[in-house]
């Protein structure tokens, strides 16, 4: 079912009479997994709705969901693999009712070692979603757009939403958008036609709003600045450029200096260390620091990473260890590792131990990843 940009408005009118419940049941399964939503329609919004998730004919779930979210309508219900393992999601879309919003996303995964489901939830607001396998992984994108737009600059139907691309990786939700930045070109060229086909003040606001978000996702903020203020000469001009920029630094667009950029490897032309990946692996992860270059190679042979200093030239080649986390290099005393930042997960750094004592670490200001 395409979900995508279904914009909804109910008119509901009483009738004076109470309209009769009628219980309904959705059914979806995969392989050994099946998934009933069970419901009473009513006039206004659904009663009792209840999710059951069986495996092998054993109920592993069974949840009512009239206390975690109003749900006024149902919209699909799917068991399918989100992510790289081989174990099917159950994902259980619903509406929730009101003037335009709101679409919501409840994803279940199974945990094998409790042997139950846990929820995550997604709201896409106004926009819904459609899956599209962008990179022919076999492994579904989740195509949307970026609610947040809605009702910021211009009214709801003269608002403009640039494009969001997310993921479901390891029971999470992670925006992808910036990996795939010829997607985001094509969206900001329609947006920027938007603007320039439009005669009302306020839609073109909102597609100047928006098209900037995406020249900010492709690394262009300096060149998107200079084309707005050319083109915006609004009474309101200098407001409205100071509570967009405010505006796309609360979203995270703007992010903050030396934060680091993601780029898919297919869109990078392997030189140097990058295509030197050892015999029966392939390159996962490359990426830069200030004084480094960095690769992971993966194969059946083992995991390696390789490291070259931009200074000296100097190279390293360190194969993993099994029993290690998966970004821990050894090579005698020494360990070179790959760290999210705590505080921020779009923060990649580089570190170097010597017998625990930390020598290096600096933020990785380009990666490069096969995700």
């Amino acid at each position: 079912m395409n979900k995508l940009f279904l914009f909804a408005i109910i008119a509901i009118g009483s009738m004076g009479f109470t309209t009769p419940a009628v219980a309904e049941t959705q059914t979806a399964e995969s392989g050994n997994v099946r998934a009933d939503f069970s419901y009473q329609s009513q006039e206004f919004c659904l009663d009792n709705p209840q999710l059951q998730i069986s495996r092998d004919g054993k109920i592993i779930l069974n949840q009512s969901l009239s206390t975690d979210l109003a749900i006024c309508r149902f919209t699909d219900l799917q068991v399918r693999n989100l992510d790289v393992n081989t174990e099917p999601e159950v994902i259980l879309d619903v509406y929730t009712g009101g003037a335009h919003c709101c679409w919501v996303s409840l994803i279940y995964r199974y945990d094998a070692a409790q042997d139950t489901y846990t929820a995550t939830e997604q709201f896409w607001g106004n926009a819904g979603y459609e899956f599209k396998d962008l990179n022919q992984d076999k492994i579904p994108e989740f195509w949307t757009r970026d609610d947040s737009f809605a009702y910021a600059f211009a009214s709801y139907a003269g608002s403009s939403y640039p494009l969001q691309i997310w993921q479901y990786r390891n029971g999470k939700m992670v925006d992808v958008t910036r990996s795939y930045p010829q997607l985001i070109y094509n969206d900001a060229y329609q947006l920027w036609q938007r603007y320039t086909e439009s005669e009302y003040p306020e839609v073109g606001r909102g597609a100047l709003a928006a098209y900037l978000a995406d020249k900010y996702m492709l690394g262009q903020s300096e060149d998107g600045w200079q084309r707005v203020r050319q083109a915006y000469q609004g009474n309101d001009r200098e407001s409205f450029f100071s509570d967009l920029r405010k505006f796309l630094q609360q979203t995270g667009y703007i992010r903050n200096p030396g934060e680091t950029a993601y780029y898919r490897l297919a869109e990078f032309e392997p030189t140097g260390l990058y295509n030197q990946c050892p015999q029966g692996t392939s390159l996962m992860t490359a990426g830069e620091t200030d004084n480094y270059r960095f690769a992971i190679c993966v194969g059946d042979s083992g995991q390696y990473y390789m490291g070259q200093s931009k200074r000296t030239g100097d190279s390293i080649t360190v194969k993993h260890k099994q029993d290690d986390p998966e970004n821990s290099f050894h090579r005698g005393d020494t360990v070179y590792r790959l760290q999210m930042d705590e505080s921020d997960s779009a923060n990649l750094y580089l570190e170097v131990y010597q017998n625990n004592r930390r020598l290096l670490r600096e933020m990785a200001q380009k990666v490069y990843s096969s995700i």
